[in-house]
């Protein structure tokens, strides 16, 4: 089956690449063997199918680009980039300040970033800060465990907190508590104590990224960092009717989220992107936010189509909400 695909793929089928991508979600350690086929034909994209890449070809990579000016580096640090291992890190670390040749030091952040993951002495917005004499472990921006948020009763609004846009009722999209052993693990790499309460506006939320200010005792309330796109006009309050979302069992992997599919809403874990990455970055310090989790529509209402991405800076108290459709 995995070798019929994997035949498929280079050929260009997209289908087969999407079903080598679910594999490599469920078990990653299955497409071990064929991912040097995949690099040698040239399949690069997603980089999610490269996260159980054997040593040897990270080795091969890395060489490939410090040689020369690769046409696909981008694609190549991607690929580096979900694949992980210290040999990597090692690299990346190096690159930060001498990158590949045709690579620039930002895009070398950007893809680590995508990846979910940088080094502590990232500076504002992404731009390259002098390195520490020790160098920190990477800080890992997603989650190592994920459990999933399931439909369970009404969606919680707040009637009494209306949006300042558009002054519908506030939607409450997570509230979940570390006191809870599992809310703990899920939220462990961000540092978060406490209960964590992100709320938005449901209608609003669709057309930029908004924030949120939040506390450890679960307040909340709408971050005036949140910006109003222009062409965002005024509109009718709406009552946003649909499922309020509550943790339940642990997802089987960190990479479980789906956001096409009921049951793929996930505390914790990777983003499963509809579009492209997004790096969410925090109004208040400029640095990137943690990723919280995933509320997707299919699973908030019936026939709903895509997904709100949830982000959080604990040490300043702030949340980003991110939408996506297809």
């Amino acid at each position: 089956m995995t070798e019929a695909l994997v035949e498929q793929a280079l050929d260009e089928d997209e289908d087969a690449i999407e079903q080598l991508v679910e594999l490599a979600k469920t078990n990653p350690g299955e497409l071990e063997l064929y991912l040097p086929r995949l690099l040698e034909g040239g399949v690069l994209w997603p980089p999610t199918l490269f996260r159980s890449l054997d040593a040897d070809s990270k080795a091969e990579i890395i060489a490939r680009l410090d040689a020369t000016e690769e046409e696909e580096w981008y694609s190549l640090l991607l690929v580096l980039a979900f694949a992980r291992g210290a040999e990597v890190e090692a690299a990346f670390r190096r690159w930060t300040t001498a990158p590949p040749p045709g690579v620039t030091v930002p895009m070398v952040y950007r893809c680590m970033l995508e990846a979910g993951w940088l080094f502590d002495d990232l500076g504002r917005d992404g731009a390259p800060a002098e390195h520490s004499a020790v160098p920190g472990p990477p800080r890992e921006l997603y989650g190592a465990t994920a459990y999933r948020l399931v439909p369970d009763g009404e969606m919680e609004t707040l009637a009494d907190v209306p949006c300042p846009w558009c002054r519908s009722p506030m939607w409450v999209a997570l509230d979940v508590d570390t006191a809870d052993p599992r809310v703990a693990e899920a939220l462990a790499h961000t540092g978060w104590s406490g209960r964590l309460r992100i709320t938005t506006c449901f209608l609003c939320a669709c057309y930029t990224t908004t924030y949120a200010e939040v506390g450890t005792d679960g307040s909340a309330r709408w971050s005036d960092h949140t910006v109003r796109p222009e062409w965002v006009k005024d509109k009718e309050p709406e009552q946003p009717a649909g499922f309020r979302l509550a943790l339940g069992e642990r997802h089987p992997n960190r990479y479980a989220a789906d956001p096409w599919n009921e049951g793929g809403s996930a505390l914790g874990g990777d983003p499963d992107w509809i579009q492209d990455a997004h790096v969410t970055w925090c109004p208040g310090c400029g640095h990137a936010m943690d990723y919280v989790g995933m509320a997707g529509s299919a699973d908030l209402y019936e026939h709903g189509d895509g997904a709100y991405y949830l982000f959080l800076h604990a040490a300043c108290g702030l949340a980003g909400i991110e939408y996506q459709q297809t």
